[in-house]
């Protein structure tokens, strides 16, 4: 399903006049993160790849179907590797020798990044499950609407991957451990998040990662406003509506997929969360009972 107002915000943000005005030279907060990513190839010995010029991969919009997906994950920028120039796959611009950028004009991009995980047109299922990120926001997503032990889901394939869930970020350009984030994300969030709120039909957006958590909540409480039902000062995991832009959604905050549960593996840690065991008593914010959380989330998205 294509919808003109989605496709318009895909073109603006893949289009982002912002990262002309760094190849110009002109003053941005983008700076650090369009100048990491000109210099990626380079200091990976691959600058065979982009030929006679410079290629960028072009912002992230989202990945998967944004109209239609039930939940929302939200982090702070994507990563980047070398598989997004080789495969040529991700859509990419070209940066010529006067440093102008030449936009990517390939009709192609709304379909792959809104059918980027769907039926291995894009994406194979051994490159989706081959991505730590990925992999586990399906295992979350897979175990949150599932009434079944973890043990019987996690790591399966999800037939209806990319049209259940889609993934965006406060900062769309690529970098590696959130390189230029920091200088970015006011400028990106200011210009892209409320359209991309408004056009997205998800009844819950679980926000991963300490940095797109305080975005958020400095967001939401800068003037005390948009909280429709808060249970006491408690952020975790359980769903809580805010009002955003006139739309009552739930949200959540987990970790990022990339972080450390001590030495505990996702699995590991989903299946304690599951039978109610304790863990990390130190520190207890990260404990949550599972089974409390699927009925809420399956109770909003109307799962029998």
């Amino acid at each position: 399903m294509e919808n003109k107002n989605s496709k318009e915000l895909l073109k603006n943000i893949i289009e982002c006049t912002n990262v002309n005005d760094v190849l110009s030279n002109k003053p941005s907060k983008c700076t650090a993160i369009v100048k990491y990513q000109l210099n990626f190839l380079k200091e990976r010995n691959k600058l065979e790849i982009s030929r006679n010029g410079k290629l960028l991969a072009v912002p992230e919009p989202w990945s998967g179907d944004i109209l239609n997906a039930k939940i929302m994950f939200l982090s702070s920028n994507p990563s980047i590797s070398i598989a997004d120039f080789e495969a040529d796959k991700y859509p990419l611009h070209y940066v010529n020798k006067q440093n102008h950028l030449l936009f990517n004009k390939e009709k192609k991009c709304y379909d792959f990044f809104t059918n980027r995980f769907q039926k291995e047109i894009y994406t194979t299922n051994e490159e989706f499950r081959a991505v730590p990120f990925w992999r586990t926001i399906e295992d979350w997503y897979m175990c949150l609407t599932s009434k079944k032990n973890p043990k019987e889901i996690i790591s399966k394939i999800n037939k209806y991957r990319g049209e259940d869930f889609v993934i965006t970020e406060l900062v769309h350009c690529k970098s590696k451990s959130e390189k230029g984030v920091e200088d970015a994300i006011d400028t990106c969030f200011d210009k892209w998040f409320k359209d991309v709120i408004q056009i997205c039909n998800a009844k819950i957006i679980i926000i991963l990662g300490a940095t797109c958590r305080n975005k958020i909540l400095k967001w939401l409480y800068s003037e005390k406003r948009n909280v429709v039902n808060r249970r006491g000062n408690y952020i975790g995991p359980y769903p809580e509506q805010y009002n955003l832009f006139n739309k009552n959604i739930q949200i959540i905050f987990f970790p990022h997929p990339s972080a450390h549960y001590g030495s505990t593996k996702l699995q590991s840690f989903i299946q304690r969360a599951y039978e109610n065991s304790f863990y990390g008593k130190e520190n207890k914010e990260r404990y949550f009972d599972l089974r409390k959380l699927q009925t809420c989330i399956q109770n909003i998205l109307n799962i029998d």
